[in-house]
């Protein structure tokens, strides 16, 4: 483990893109203003996308760089942050994300291994959310260990600086998962470590079903684009194929159906939810919560569908 050098005077820029946060903004501001690491070692940058509420005035109050970029994309404003910075490890952080305390600390810790090029974890719903936030919540952030991981999402994101700008940055032309194309370029170079340590809560999970759905509905129009720009991944086979699966079954449903074939009916009845029962049960195994079991099962079936409606919808 070797010493975390910064670039000039300054270790870590977090990068922040807004779009009318006043209602989030000021407490994942004022959580950075309470970290438990040198202020001298870190600066701020809210990269602001055109906000028409209070957003830009709150981080002027609060000694914060705001920088008013109104025409650019989500990975635009990043990108442009990043062109901003003065950090040799740029941080990306949601706007509607509280860091805990410890976060740069233990980012420090993790990014002084420099065969680590990358890292973060997956933001934890807060302890208030409702069951959507909660059981998908569970899922997302079932890994409790530090381990290799094929990417981090881009809410709780640390990169080198050097190693971002080797890839270009976030690709302004995919509408969604930039986090997941970027990584997919960062693997060739490095290293990507999950750590639960670096945590953050996210306060814009959806809360809802429809939220979800919408959300679901949204990412997934990404998948086809972020394979273009960098090329193709085994882990994201399952996002490809689950789409088609859940999109061919119902017309064999019918047509099975119209044939008064109902035992073929019956059986691929069965495979349509099949897929959520394995899930269920693999993820019950990972963390052991026996509670969300239905909500596991419903959730599946809304993201799968979701991902359905995403291969029609531009």
């Amino acid at each position: 483990m070797g010493e975390l050098q910064g670039y000039g005077s300054m270790l870590f820029s977090i990068i922040i893109p807004a779009k009318n946060e006043e209602k989030n903004i000021p407490r994942c501001l004022n959580a950075l203003a309470t970290l438990s690491f040198s202020r001298s070692e870190f600066e701020v940058i809210v990269v602001d996308n055109g906000s028409c509420d209070a957003t830009v005035s709150i981080v002027r109050d609060h000694g914060f760089q705001v920088h008013l970029k109104p025409r650019l994309s989500l990975s635009g404003l990043r990108n442009f942050g990043a062109s901003a910075a003065q950090g040799d490890i740029l941080v990306f952080l949601d706007a509607d994300c509280i860091p805990e305390q410890d976060w740069l600390a233990n980012a420090a810790l993790t990014l002084a291994d420099r065969e680590i090029g990358s890292t973060g974890s997956t933001p934890v719903a807060p302890a208030n959310g409702t069951w959507v936030e909660k059981v998908w919540s569970s899922f997302r952030t079932r890994r409790k260990n530090r381990c290799y991981a094929s990417w981090i999402n881009s809410s709780n994101f640390f990169v080198r600086r050097e190693l971002f700008f080797q890839v270009d940055g976030f690709n302004e032309s995919v509408m969604t998962c930039e986090d997941v194309d970027i990584c997919m370029r960062l693997n060739k170079l490095c290293r990507i470590l999950f750590d639960p340590k670096i945590k953050v809560v996210h306060l814009g999970e959806p809360k809802t079903v429809r939220d979800f759905f919408l959300k679901e509905v949204w990412r997934g129009k990404g998948n086809i684009s972020g394979i273009i720009s960098h090329g193709f991944s085994r882990s994201e086979m399952l996002s490809l194929l689950l789409p088609v699966y859940y999109c061919l079954l119902p017309f064999g449903i019918a047509a099975a159906m119209g044939l008064a074939h109902g035992v073929t009916a019956g059986l691929l009845a069965f495979l349509y939810f099949l897929p959520a029962l394995v899930f269920t049960v693999w993820v019950i195994s990972q963390t052991q919560k026996y509670q969300y079991t239905m909500g596991y099962f419903t959730l599946f079936l809304v993201y799968a569908n979701a991902r359905v409606v995403a291969l029609f919808v531009k």
